[in-house]
């Protein structure tokens, strides 16, 4: 089974010592803001905006990992566990992108 979930973030930075972000529904038009996360079964996938401070896709930085565990637990439970993160530039925009899967 698959569910599909509006994400926006808002005001998150890198490198703060903390993600901030809101979780909307939305089951209309999605803004360039707002972002899809899939679920299924073992395997959950997540993807959210942040400032963008560089161009290129690579593996997290700690900084990044540290963002998507923290915004991980925020949005899904302390019962996920991280499994793989990129960041990625895409336009004007950086985004945290990453696989996660239930521990319970």
């Amino acid at each position: 089974m698959r569910i599909a979930v509006g994400l926006l973030a808002c005001g998150l930075m890198l490198g703060c010592g903390g993600a901030e972000s809101d979780v909307t529904m939305d089951d209309g038009a999605r803004t360039d803001a707002e972002r899809t996360v899939t679920a299924s079964a073992d395997l959950q996938h997540a993807r959210f905006e942040v400032k963008a401070t560089s161009a290129v896709s690579s593996p997290c930085s700690p900084s990044q990992l540290e963002a998507a565990e923290a915004h991980m637990v925020k949005n899904f439970g302390p019962y996920t566990r991280l499994v793989d993160c990129t960041y990625y530039f895409f336009g004007q925009v950086g985004f945290i992108d990453y696989t996660y899967t239930l521990t319970r």
